[in-house]
């Protein structure tokens, strides 16, 4: 395995743009303590649920995947890669505008926030390969959070279909997964902006936001019911360790579970105030060390790496014969050897869209990934280059 400078994930706060300000019931929610917000009814009702709740949380029916077809890196031509990265942008001004309504104290309906889901649900059955590549997309100035949410969707998505949920779950995992962050602005901004470590007290008002989340949750209409579980413990770990009741694996929601390691994920391989963005491949390293430490669920985090692979779709990675390729789809099997289109010459010239060819590695097992790289490692392409 290639060799890697590690940098430290310290616990750190959101950032970007200032958030609405929020409604004075949102003002006077964030000034409780974490043991009082637990007393709330929404909070002690999903605590008394949950076993309930978890005897519908399998996959049953027809599962998604099957539905699912690959799209030829020949069929995507360049006004379809910026059609579909103008709608994953579309979709964060939708999310940011339904957020703003919210947090102002307004009751909303579900209907923009389902309709962008099923944006992303769609996009996914017609080219999942292209979907992990978009939570790449950066905007000047946005603020991490909702491209965070938004990412963290996308992802989810992918991990409910390869683990057999059916296309109505994996609809309500993804909604749960753009809502599971909901609370976070209500935490202080001098909190969710720090740069440096928190301190005890500033993790304890982090560890309130799943709660304040729920509350805030009250004010949507036409909300699956399951969505209310996702919030609450999309930041429990297996082993008990998490918040905000250190529930352990089998009270664990497992719509839930898949949204914690599509949260890790994303807010590793992106970056942040106090470091870098882990490349895609250092991520899921992590992510897989986080799984063996018992923090995460090993079934969705393998059903992850089936669809992504151990070089995430979308990663610069280095061969053995010094060419330098993007990886295009995951090997469901082989996680080490996916599907790459090689975008520069082992002479350092960039290819351009016409040049570009694939290489399958599960089928030439006399080349192999020697190197993961950063996603923008080749200057001056975007992101789609390869695809």
């Amino acid at each position: 395995m290639p060799d890697h400078t590690r940098r430290p994930a310290e616990q750190t706060a959101d950032e970007g743009e200032p958030l609405p300000p929020l409604a004075v019931e949102y003002e006077r929610l964030r000034l409780e303590q974490l043991e009082r917000l637990l007393q709330a009814p929404a909070a002690r009702q999903l605590d008394l649920s949950i076993r309930r709740g978890r005897q519908l949380d399998r996959p049953v029916g027809v599962s998604l995947q099957g539905s699912v077809h690959q799209t030829s890196p020949f069929a995507r031509t360049a006004a379809y890669k910026a059609e579909v990265q103008n709608l994953y942008h579309d979709m964060r001004d939708t999310l940011r505008d339904f957020m703003d309504t919210l947090l102002r104290g307004n009751k909303v309906d579900i209907a923009p926030v389902r309709k962008s889901v099923e944006q992303i649900l769609q996009l996914f059955i017609e080219d999942p390969d292209i979907v992990l590549s978009l939570t790449r997309l950066k905007s000047p100035g946005e603020d991490y959070l909702f491209g965070h949410m938004l990412n963290t969707c996308a992802i989810s998505i992918s991990i409910a279909a390869s683990a057999g949920y059916n296309r109505e779950q994996v609809l309500t995992i993804g909604i749960g997964a753009l809502l599971h962050d909901l609370g976070m602005p209500l935490v202080p901004r001098e909190i969710r902006e720090k740069t440096t470590r928190l301190t005890a007290r500033e993790f304890s008002e982090i560890q309130k936001h799943p709660v304040m989340g729920i509350l805030v949750l009250e004010k949507i209409r036409h909300l699956p019911d399951a969505v209310r579980y996702m919030l609450y413990q999309s930041h429990e770990r297996e082993n008990g360790s998490g918040y905000p009741q250190r529930r352990s694996s089998r009270l664990i929601h497992r719509y839930a579970k898949i949204i914690q390691i599509a949260d890790v994920f994303e807010a590793l391989a992106s970056p942040r105030r106090h470091r870098a963005a882990y490349t895609p491949f250092e991520s899921m390293e992590m992510l897989i060390r986080m799984t063996q430490r018992g923090l995460l669920s090993h079934h969705f985090a393998k059903a992850f790496l089936a669809y992504a692979s151990l070089f995430p779709v979308g990663s610069i990675v280095e061969l053995s014969d010094h060419r330098l390729g993007r990886v295009i789809r995951g090997n469901p099997t082989m996680f080490h050897r996916p599907l790459v289109s090689i975008v520069q010459t082992n002479a350092g010239k960039v290819l351009h869209e016409t040049e570009i060819y694939q290489l399958d590695l599960a089928y030439d097992e006399s080349i192999a990934i020697i190197r993961a790289l950063p996603p923008d490692f080749i200057r001056g392409v975007d992101i789609l280059h390869g695809f």
